[in-house]
């Protein structure tokens, strides 16, 4: 299983890492940080690829409504 940093996060999205941060404690739905050492947290790729879709799946509905 591979583990994205903070800044994964934010390259792949084209955000900020304070964006992100703030995601997690806004978005209940966003993948939760996973203790992977000292220090070190990281959030299961797999996870964040489903919030992804989520999202587009999300705009994707909204366009259809209007």
């Amino acid at each position: 299983m591979r583990f994205l940093s903070w800044k994964d996060l934010a390259d792949r999205r084209g955000t900020s890492v304070s964006t992100e941060k703030r995601r997690v404690k806004t978005d209940s739905r966003h993948p939760k940080q996973v203790q992977i050492s000292p220090g070190r947290v990281g959030f299961p790729e797999h996870e964040a690829n489903a919030y992804d879709e989520l999202l587009v799946g999300e705009r994707d509905a909204e366009n259809e409504a209007a």
